[in-house]
């Protein structure tokens, strides 16, 4: 059996929509915090436990009967995500799971400004420790979330960026689904670690350019400093200071090139390019619409 947590999540749903694709449901359980959100899920014959990363007694149970865990990153500050991923690795080791497969990030070194990559950077660690078969997933910044930047770019007239001269190799979350369910659900992935990014590297001034291509109008670049980018986060999105200092970090990362990268693991590993920014945009801005 394969259990996957998190999965009425914006990257987990995708990851079991994948998952379901491959294999039939009886095989598929998945581990979510509130099971009402599943009830489509269990109609459709998929095995619904509720449990939660912050309570380890819940876990084991959860986990139980899977040979591999899909272990979906959770959503906290440092010290309370990296507790948390430690009590699924230990509570999946207690329940005889034998592999995980992990979704990290590209920037996993703890040095980052990015201050999540020491998250990921621990979890990975713990894997290793754990004596469990495991695969890990590295994905690049999600392509997704340019969405609303350039929501934002069209709304205003500018797209504001604290990270003007990086690239980043952006990566839908379809893209990442479909390799995570193609590791689960196929042999040969043990003690691998994925790098997935999006087909090329890009700049504000090419998404900026992208944005003008959809809007019809000129969008340019304005430059922000990162106290101003910090203060947008707080003063007009009420953003919680670790997730502040964490998304002003990652612009940071960009500025340093720790996002440049890219590779052709998804296409190698699917068979499929991965989407291209201008593919997400439209897509999103065109169903918005």
């Amino acid at each position: 059996m394969i259990v996957i947590t998190a999965a009425t999540g914006q990257l987990g749903s995708l990851i079991l929509a994948e998952t379901l694709q491959r294999v039939p449901a009886a095989q598929v359980a998945v581990s979510v915090r509130h099971k009402d959100k599943a009830a489509a899920l269990a109609a459709r014959g998929v095995t619904v436990r509720e449990a939660d990363y912050g309570k380890p007694e819940t876990l084991a149970a959860a986990f139980a009967g899977a040979a591999t865990l899909m272990l979906v990153s959770g959503d906290a500050d440092n010290a309370t995500r990296i507790a948390q991923h430690r009590n699924a690795i230990a509570a999946a080791k207690a329940a005889g799971v034998k592999r995980i497969v992990y979704t990290s990030y590209l920037d996993n070194d703890p040095a980052s400004p990015f201050t999540f990559a020491a998250i990921h950077a621990d979890t990975e660690q713990a894997l290793r420790d754990s004596g469990l078969a495991f695969t890990i997933l590295r994905p690049s910044t999600y392509a997704d979330l340019l969405v609303m930047n350039a929501q934002g770019a069209i709304a205003n007239g500018a797209y504001a960026t604290a990270a003007p001269t990086g690239k980043t190799s952006s990566i839908a979350r379809a893209d990442i689904a479909r390799v995570a369910a193609t590791v689960l659900t196929e042999p040969g992935h043990d003690g691998k670690v994925y790098e997935l990014t999006g087909p090329e590297a890009l700049g504000a001034p090419d998404v900026a350019a992208i944005v003008s291509k959809i809007a019809g109008k000129p969008i340019p670049v304005v430059p922000l400093t990162p106290e101003q980018l910090a203060g947008f986060f707080r003063e007009k999105l009420g953003m919680p200071p670790f997730l502040v200092e964490a998304l002003v970090g990652a612009q940071a990362a960009v500025e340093q090139g720790r996002m440049a990268k890219v590779t052709d693991t998804v296409e190698k590993l699917t068979g499929q390019k991965p989407l291209g920014i201008e593919q997400v945009l439209r897509a999103a801005l065109q169903a918005a619409a």
